[in-house]
């Protein structure tokens, strides 16, 4: 069954968003009922700036979805699967909370308010270990790619002793 418009409104009243007070973001939620797959689980979603671009964050069973509307019929989409996320982490500001995705490839920077931050970063992370849990299918050589990607980040200095070797034993769990 596809998801629907009133899926979309009964999980934004389960994560105690309001509609009516997440402004352009509105846009951003009618189009989710087109991009979630028919299984596809809403876990969370909250509203921040992608870049320099308000939107949504949502995150879902299998990914996690990076959303703004754009302008006319266009829209720009970024898909992180969960089983590419290497770690999540946040730096809360005085009002807004800086949230870094790392994929085996890149950095994502998002901004969230801070009261909406400690839930989205841990639920992302729950999402996480449950897909890891339903598809441990990691042969040898996936845990090598990931075990240099981490050492790259390690060695250009994005990542710290501390945090390569906390990624590293996740990785090797």
């Amino acid at each position: 069954f596809m998801r629907t418009e009133e899926y979309i409104l009964e999980k934004l009243k389960e994560f105690k968003l309001d509609i009516s007070k997440i402004g352009s973001a509105k846009r951003e939620v009618a189009l989710l009922p087109t991009i979630l797959g028919d299984s596809e689980e809403l876990l969370d979603l909250t509203p921040g700036a992608i870049g320099n671009v308000m939107g949504i964050i949502a995150c879902t069973d299998e990914r996690v979805v990076l959303l703004d509307k754009g302008i006319l019929f266009r829209h720009n989409q970024k898909d992180i699967p969960l089983n590419k996320i290497n770690s999540v982490t946040f730096e809360k500001g005085i009002m807004f909370a800086k949230v870094t995705i790392m994929d085996s490839s890149s950095s994502i920077f998002i901004e969230v308010v801070n009261d909406r931050v400690d839930k989205l970063v841990s639920t992302i992370k729950n999402a996480i270990s449950k897909f890891k849990e339903i598809n441990n299918s990691d042969t040898c050589d996936d845990l090598i790619a990931q075990l240099e990607k981490l050492s790259e980040l390690k060695v250009k200095g994005i990542l710290t002793d501390e945090e390569f070797n906390q990624a590293k034993a996740k990785i090797l769990c």
